[in-house]
């Protein structure tokens, strides 16, 4: 679609030059270019999935100057909502108004006609209704530390849930999260993720593309007719702009579904790893903070000083000819006392 709708918008510049006429010559040759340019931004796409979604959360320009503006206006953002739900966390005068006229607890005949009942009742509803929408806004677009802020709302969102097992169970997302899925796919649980990460990807790829139509179509037309149309460049751009909301939304989605995996299968994991079993909550931290430090070592030296107590091993039982000649020394010894 891309390719085709590339070509509308373009073809009449495209088609104007040598080398399109040379290359394509007919009406099948212009079939096998279009087949073939279809091909071509597809694998691109695939192998380029990686970098493209660190491009949308801004790793290649967190640290310019627009890059690092833009992670300031989100960190005033997070901490304006801190701010607020103090704020709304410490009134507290509007709750003990709305119990104090309560129907169960006014000395009044008809409480329901009171109206400072319903003035701070009214008030209270206000007030945790936007509680929760501030928290859910602070749980799902920002990550907890400061310095994992990223410069675009997609990048955060991300962070997110990237530092969810940090946060909750010591392990680091980024690194156990190849050995997690293993046992994700033998549970089943992996459609659900990569459903939702194909659905991540097909948004974000429509939003790079039309990124990218907007640059061809504007280059190509001020190249060839020194002119251009704003209005369609602004149709495309506001399209990028719809599809990376799109893949916002997709991305907590597909982040959700990290989380439960990590919920789920991180005793599957630490079974399937050979780690020993923790007997309490704090020890499973600890001990998954360890294996992540492990996994970041590169000296084999340092892998070994930290595994240390991390691993379990099966220890070989002892040897047949131990057990034989106990038995003979059993015997022996039934056979002096019977002498």
């Amino acid at each position: 679609m891309f390719v085709l709708i590339s070509l509308t918008l373009t073809g009449q510049y495209v088609g104007e030059s040598e080398f399109y006429k040379t290359l394509v010559g007919s009406g099948f040759g212009e079939f096998l270019f279009v087949f073939a340019l279809s091909l071509a931004v597809s694998y691109a796409l695939s192998i380029l999935n990686v970098p493209l979604t660190q491009l949308y959360e801004g790793y290649f320009f967190k640290q310019s100057w627009p890059g690092r503006l833009m992670t300031l206006l989100h960190i005033q953002r997070k901490e304006w909502l801190d701010l607020r739900l103090k704020q709304i966390n410490d009134t507290t005068q509007v709750k003990r108004e709305a119990q104090r006229f309560h129907p169960a607890r006014s000395q009044s005949t008809t409480p329901w006609s009171n109206p400072k009942y319903w003035e701070a009742y009214q008030q209270l509803v206000r007030m945790q209704t936007e509680q929760a929408v501030l928290r859910m806004e602070k749980q799902t677009y920002f990550p907890v530390g400061d310095e994992l802020v990223m410069p675009t709302r997609l990048g955060n969102v991300m962070a997110s849930f990237e530092e969810y097992p940090v946060r909750s169970y010591g392990m680091n997302a980024v690194t156990i999260w190849p050995r997690m899925l293993p046992t994700v796919l033998k549970s089943g649980y992996a459609e659900l993720v990569e459903r939702e990460k194909m659905g991540f990807d097909f948004f974000l790829n429509l939003s790079a593309l039309t990124g990218f139509l907007a640059l061809e179509y504007a280059g190509l037309s001020l190249y060839f007719a020194a002119r251009m149309n704003v209005a369609i460049v602004l149709a495309i751009v506001f399209g990028a702009w719809v599809f990376y909301r799109l893949a916002i939304l997709a991305a907590i989605g597909f982040g959700t579904n990290v989380k439960v995996s990590f919920d789920l299968h991180r005793n599957v994991l630490r079974k399937d790893l050979g780690l020993v079993a923790p007997l309490s909550f704090e020890e499973e931290v600890a001990q998954w903070e360890k294996y992540s430090s492990f996994l970041g070592l590169s000296d084999r030296r340092d892998k070994i000083a930290v595994a240390d107590g991390l691993f379990a091993y099966e220890r070989p039982a002892p040897p047949a000819r131990v057990k034989a000649s106990r038995h003979l020394k059993t015997h022996a010894e039934s056979g002096s006392k019977r002498k």
